[in-house]
């Protein structure tokens, strides 16, 4: 079997060939027709340069091996060709072969970027949102687009447990505009993002925040001269979808005396969930059984007053709701409930600095914003600047109980909080229609302007920068190491209020 030096008489792409297509197969043409046994891909070898290789299927005829990917290759990547040559490598029908492998290489061409839908809106029917938007406007001809709802303000891939849609078994792409979510969301601020995508490119994220409502039980504060019922719960404390309030004991005030035995903590009980309009059998075997109760003593006062009393202190910032069975009933046995009710209130947010009315009146002119929302931006906020003085060597717990804090924590809060919101807020603006958006929670107001809303952000961030500091503390804040320096001078660390001293570091 002889040696044949030119039994490669080509190949396509050609060797160091740059521009080359993601969708390209390479064309190897012989100069003698080639055993068929060894034109399979463990002798055309292809991968990216110095890293994986790619799976290929390789099909021969008229002298020609066709090599295709089975995928698009990457854009702007280096990609090498191995050919395996030896006595053991790729031969003729007359046994013919290469000295040794031969190895070719091309570069793919670079892919622009694809620009982000533009518009994303929601609009919520029963629990049920619809997410809608716009193409981008420059983009290939054929895009598909994936959506996820998630409850945090960071991208879907920097806070993956946040997503609550979709799940591993559903549609993740589509190629329409508009999207119906095929789940119902429970109360509470979510976030819809939307991206394009093109093969494995893909966009940014476009969002847009919205508020999912619950509306009040119709237990609660009912027409008394209703002939529904007259049994029910007229009363409660705290009242259905309260928040920031952690009470020691939950009251259900009823329009009649009660039974005091068909009160029992199977039929009046408190879970660690959120509140829905109407409980099934599903839900009363799952999520608010009676097993999943937080341990607590049900009595009776006054002939018409529950009196729930947790066995241990609510945890903060959680969603807690009282379940009362249809079975419960008035003293005389002459009405039932008759159906399940629910009373839903949310703890107080801990840690917590800050009065929400400051960031509220920062922001008047141009955002309104619901409490529950305010409130949660807040939290988690101050959570974040608890976390960085904890850090600091003469931290010390009491001084940031019950809202305690110093006056720069408290005004970081408040300043970060009002900068978060407006940003947001006028982002959406942006992305959606007309002069004014309203999404649930969150309301930017009619006589809106980007130059006032900008100068509103440029003035809120040279007052965070303050506050900012002193949160992290000139020590934390990547100073240059001079042998003099003086405090409020270099990066701002303190206003300018504050006394200014001279240092000297250590040694010098």
């Amino acid at each position: 079997m002889p040696m044949n030096l030119f039994l490669i008489v080509g190949i396509t792409p050609a060797n160091h060939e740059t521009e080359v297509s993601v969708d390209a197969s390479i064309v190897v043409a012989f100069a003698m027709d080639m055993d068929r046994l060894t034109m399979t891909p463990s002798y055309f070898r292809l991968r990216e340069a110095n890293g994986s290789y790619v799976t290929v299927s390789v099909d021969y005829a008229n002298r020609k091996a066709t090599i295709r990917p089975s995928a698009p290759l990457n854009p702007g990547v280096q990609y090498e060709l191995q050919i395996v040559g030896g006595q053991s490598g790729i031969r003729t029908i007359t046994g013919d072969y290469m000295a040794a492998d031969r190895w070719y290489d091309f570069t793919t061409a670079s892919v622009d970027p694809i620009s982000p839908p533009v518009s994303v809106s929601v609009s919520v029917s029963d629990g049920y949102p619809t997410v809608s938007w716009n193409p981008p406007s420059t983009s290939p001809s054929s895009l598909e687009y994936e959506v996820k709802i998630s409850t945090s303000l960071l991208p879907p891939e920097s806070d993956p447990g946040a997503v609550v849609w979709p799940s591993s078994s559903d549609v993740l792409s589509i190629s329409s505009t508009t999207l119906a979510i095929p789940m119902k969301l429970q109360a509470g601020d979510y976030v819809a993002y939307v991206r394009a995508k093109n093969g494995k490119e893909a966009s940014d994220w476009s969002f847009a925040s919205f508020v999912v409502t619950e509306e009040p039980a119709p237990s609660v504060n009912p027409d008394p001269s209703s002939d529904w019922n007259d049994f029910y719960i007229a009363d409660s404390y705290p009242k259905h979808q309260q928040f920031h309030i952690t009470p020691d004991a939950i009251y259900l005030l009823f329009s009649l005396p009660v039974d005091p035995a068909s009160v029992t903590t199977d039929s009046v009980y408190l879970v660690m969930a959120p509140g829905k309009e109407t409980y099934n059998k599903i839900d009363l075997l799952t999520t608010y059984d009676h097993s999943k109760q937080v341990p607590a003593k049900v009595t009776v006062q006054d002939a018409n007053v529950v009196v729930i009393t947790p066995s241990q202190p609510l945890d903060s910032s959680t969603m807690y709701t009282v379940i009362v069975r249809e079975t419960v009933q008035s003293s005389d046995g002459s009405s039932a409930l008759g159906e399940v009710k629910g009373i839903s209130f949310h703890t107080a947010f801990t840690p917590f600095f800050g009065d929400p009315e400051v960031v509220r009146e920062k922001l008047k002119d141009i955002l309104v914003v619901g409490d529950l929302l305010l409130y949660k931006t807040m939290h988690q906020i101050s959570q974040y600047a608890y976390d960085i003085v904890s850090q600091q060597n003469d931290f010390n717990a009491a001084d940031y109980e019950d809202g305690k804090a110093p006056y720069y924590v408290h005004e970081y809060v408040q300043c970060q909080a009002a900068y978060d919101l407006l940003l947001n807020g006028y982002m959406n603006k942006s992305m959606g229609a007309g002069k004014t958006v309203q999404l649930g929670d969150l309301m930017v107001q009619d006589n809106t302007s980007s130059l006032n809303v900008t100068s509103l952000l440029s003035a809120l961030e040279q007052q965070l920068k303050t506050w900012e500091d002193l949160l992290h503390g000139h020590h934390n804040r990547g100073y240059a190491k001079p042998v003099y320096a003086v405090k409020g001078e270099t990066g701002a660390a303190y206003p300018e209020f504050l006394t200014r001293t001279e240092f000297k570091e250590f040694g010098q």
